[in-house]
């Protein structure tokens, strides 16, 4: 559906998703951890430009453990 690709998870447990979509435009509507809702991906974040120094602002959920089964 053309929307960035999937990187890995954050701490929190969310999706953590390239800066970029496939057209090489950023997403809008991104929160102030830079995650955003949608009906396919649920909350998600996307990561910041490169050399921002980080990945997201903030978690939005305390981190903790989880597993992921394959």
């Amino acid at each position: 559906d053309a929307h960035a690709a999937m990187i890995g998870y954050a701490m929190d447990g969310y999706g953590l998703f390239e800066n970029l979509d496939e057209s090489g435009k950023e997403s809008t509507g991104l929160d102030g951890s830079r995650g955003h809702y949608d009906t396919k991906r649920g909350y998600h974040y996307h990561v910041a430009t490169a050399g921002a120094n980080s990945f997201i602002n903030s978690f939005r959920v305390l981190p903790g453990s989880f597993a992921v089964t394959l």
